[in-house]
């Protein structure tokens, strides 16, 4: 069961920053617990009736869980505040760059401009129509076996 840390003092072995508030430390390991393996979207679910939406895990060195997408909005504009740098889970020091994910502004600005004429919206969409009729084309096949392993059947052949 998760219990929000009301004070400093935490368990032995757990690293909590000092600008992250004892209300907002939660007892939550997404990265360490297998049963994420078999229902993830249960667990995630499970989560909401018990954690704020933000919130710091303790777990795997330590790290922000964000439960909403105008937060996840906010989060991912406030470089000031939630920095790109470190993008491992747990953290690797000296951190790894993976260019542009791990870049704040303006380092990332060049980079992400040099991608945007391949990944833009207008780019992408004039891919829609053949998306579309692969997708359809492999949900039929999906329909027709009755039963699928998403990843291998429809994620890996239509990755994001």
């Amino acid at each position: 069961m998760t219990t929000a840390m009301q004070a400093r003092e935490f368990p032995d072995g757990w690293s909590v920053p000092d600008h992250v508030p004892a209300e907002l430390v939660h007892d939550e390991d997404l990265y360490g617990d297998r049963s994420f393996d078999t229902d993830m979207h249960a667990k995630l679910a499970a989560l909401y009736g018990r954690c704020p939406d933000i919130f710091w895990s303790p777990h795997s060195g330590g790290y922000w869980v964000v439960m909403r997408r105008a937060l996840i909005d906010q989060v991912m504009t406030d470089p000031a505040h939630f920095s790109s740098r470190q993008g491992q889970i747990p953290p690797v020091e000296p951190a790894l760059p993976m260019l542009p994910l791990t870049f704040d502004p303006p380092a990332h600005t060049p980079y992400r401009l040099a991608l945007m004429q391949w990944f833009g919206s207008k780019t992408i969409n004039t891919f829609a129509d053949e998306v579309r009729e692969l997708a359809r084309d492999l949900v039929d096949k999906v329909a027709r076996e009755g039963e699928f392993e998403f990843v291998r059947s429809l994620g890996a052949a239509l990755p994001v």
